[in-house]
């Protein structure tokens, strides 16, 4: 519970729609402050604002023996050895009738929820935007940049898989361009409701923007239908809290179907997965370093001392939320990175930008055509760079981005299970990576835009 005091600051009254933006736009700081996804709002005279916060993301536990997800795998392990001991006959009906379907069915749910909340993370984002002038300036130029950093990472991981596997040593050029620019095409959407129905993460994304943009647009005249679609989405978010209680079901399937078949073989492949995701996290961080050093003249030793704390409690948590106040403090508090920018920027970013997905993406397609032999041609590197852009910038979870991923690409989604039972091994590592690459181009994209206390910033140098 946080209070605070003063006249009300309900962001759903039915008041002037720039005094609305600007209530959303406190609530929102107080949210993410506290690592909250929604928060519930209580006016309490005689000037009290009492706020409920909520989060279905909440920081994993400290110690990783106890996290749902190490169990989960360790279960399916003794599971999986388990009925390697059933009759032929048991064993096919418990892996192919019973954990198969059970498997698919929490995958596709677990993908379907986040289209929505992806839609209305979006919308209710933008439209926290005074008028579209604003959206010109400051909105498309920061959706350009998420989609530039998604094609970067992706580079630099294709670039590290070319070393890590042996596919690459096989390398056909053929090269099917009218599938890759069909799936450009794609990602506008021909109808409001296809989107949903067919849960397109990508199309989803533009129809968010699109109608975040109208609203801006229309201001007072759709104010209630602004109130209603914040209050849809406190809704939602508190459903996926409830949906999320099933993920540790994918681990612990996958890893049960993988060893009750005896593909034990495959658990060990995934060390060239593990192995990519630390060194591309590594590269990518240094790299951003020295960018943000060189454009903002900030030392790295200074931003490295002003950022590990909350790098270190990602990393020691396993959670981007769990860091998200200490991220915010410093980029604030050491840089003097405006408050305005960051109400704006860090819904925007935690909707669009995601770059340790991008890594594990990327990643995952190339080990996946190692483990089920598909050649790797330059179409299948164009392909998957432009999927894993698409995907990074709609954020529908790692498990429905694999899923779509190895559709498109022609390969089996029944591998997506094993790359959420290794995601154990790199989950605080990758949580650490995200939380301090975004801190990084937070700090960066407010310089650029003029967004940075000055006083403040010269301060960094000098220190």
């Amino acid at each position: 519970m946080a209070v605070i005091p003063g006249a009300s600051l309900d962001p759903f009254k039915q008041g002037k729609s720039a005094e609305r933006r600007n209530n959303q736009r406190k609530f929102n700081a107080i949210s993410l402050a506290q690592t909250a996804t929604t928060v519930t709002y209580h006016y309490a005279p005689p000037g009290n604002n009492l706020l409920s916060i909520h989060s279905p993301l909440a920081a994993a536990n400290n110690e990783i023996l106890m996290q749902p997800m190490v169990q989960a795998v360790i279960l399916g392990i003794i599971a999986g050895l388990v009925c390697q001991l059933l009759p032929p006959d048991l064993k096919s009906f418990v892996i192919d009738d019973l954990a198969s379907p059970v498997l698919s069915t929490v995958m596709d749910l677990l993908g379907g929820i986040m289209g929505p909340i992806i839609f209305l993370s979006l919308v209710t984002s933008i439209n926290l935007l005074d008028n579209l002038d604003e959206f010109n300036n400051l909105g498309i130029r920061i959706f350009k940049r998420f989609a530039l950093i998604a094609l970067f990472i992706t580079l630099v991981v294709v670039a590290v898989s070319a070393v890590l596997f042996n596919t690459l040593r096989n390398y056909d050029a053929d090269l099917d361009l009218g599938l890759a620019i069909q799936l450009l095409l794609d990602v506008i959407p021909t109808s409001i409701v296809d989107p949903f129905v067919n849960n397109d993460m990508p199309q989803l994304v533009i129809l968010g923007v699109l109608m975040g943009v109208s609203l801006v647009l229309l201001g007072d005249r759709v104010k209630g239908l602004a109130t209603n679609l914040e209050q849809v989405k406190i809704w939602a978010n508190e459903f996926m809290s409830i949906v999320l209680k099933l993920s540790p079901l994918v681990p612990f399937l996958s890893v049960f179907k993988l060893v009750g078949e005896g593909d034990i073989s495959l658990l060990v492949m995934g060390w060239k997965y593990v192995a990519g995701a630390y060194i591309c996290a590594v590269v990518c961080m240094v790299i951003k370093f020295v960018k943000v050093s060189y454009h903002t003249q900030v030392g790295i030793t200074k931003l490295w001392r002003s950022f590990k704390p909350a790098m270190v409690e990602a990393f020691a948590t396993g959670s981007e939320g769990a860091a998200s106040k200490k991220s915010k403090s410093a980029v604030a508090t050491d840089f003097g990175v405006k408050h305005d920018f960051s109400d704006l920027w860090l819904p925007l970013s935690q909707a669009m930008l995601a770059p340790s997905t991008t890594v594990l993406l990327t990643l995952a397609a190339f080990q996946c055509a190692e483990m089920s032999g598909t050649p790797i041609s330059f179409g299948f590197i164009l392909i998957l760079v432009i999927l894993s852009v698409e995907l990074s910038l709609a954020c529908p979870g790692l498990t429905a981005s694999l899923t779509i991923m190895f559709s498109s690409l022609g390969m089996s989604t029944d591998y997506v299970g094993f790359f959420s039972a290794y995601n154990v091994l790199i989950r605080n590592m990758q949580a650490g990576f995200a939380v301090t690459y975004r801190m990084l181009e937070h700090l960066e994209e407010a310089y650029v835009l003029d967004a940075v206390d000055g006083g403040a910033l010269l301060e960094g140098v000098e220190n």
